[in-house]
């Protein structure tokens, strides 16, 4: 009768594991495909691109504006929209804005450029 005890509770122990892991919400990191520097001359931008599946999906690209990060927009700042966005199918492109992170760069009028 012991074992049988000991086994039904490991056995509901293990089912309630597996429980909370199927409804664990995922998160912008969990989506993360691809983190990448990329430089030019004297400028280097950090890149970071999510999606369900690297190479399914159309893109789109956030760039915060002035003096902000791109975590803003996960969850690591109370944002959802790039998990909303990747689970809508989409394939979401943060570049975080020169001098924030692991950007550098002068981002004045002057020497701001979109050439490669």
């Amino acid at each position: 009768m012991k074992k049988n005890l000991k086994f039904t509770l490991i056995l509901l122990m293990f089912s309630a594991t597996i429980l909370v892991a199927k409804t664990q919400k995922l998160i912008a990191t969990d989506h993360l495909v691809k983190d990448e520097i990329i430089k030019h001359d004297k400028v280097q931008s950090h890149v970071r691109t999510y999606a369900k599946d690297a190479g399914v999906g159309r893109f789109i690209t956030i760039i915060p504006s002035l003096g902000r990060g791109v975590e803003d927009y996960t969850e690591k700042f109370n944002s959802t929209i790039t998990t909303r966005l990747v689970e809508a199918g989409f394939r979401v492109i943060l570049i975080q804005p020169r001098g924030v992170g692991k950007s550098r760069g002068d981002l004045t009028p002057a020497n701001a450029s979109m050439s490669m």
